[in-house]
């Protein structure tokens, strides 16, 4: 079961939530996903 996980820019936000699910069976896939979305993002919020 995966957990929805609101990201923003903000590290801390990320962070708090990363503390809430370290005790989660799925912990490392779920960070991971964190880091690959907050990547998407910001690749995605980039001015043209």
């Amino acid at each position: 079961m995966y957990t929805n996980i609101e990201l923003e820019k903000n590290d801390k936000k990320i962070n708090l939530n990363a503390i809430i699910l370290k005790d989660h069976p799925n912990f490392i896939e779920i960070t991971t996903l964190i880091r690959l979305q907050s990547l998407i993002n910001s690749n995605r919020k980039k001015p043209v």
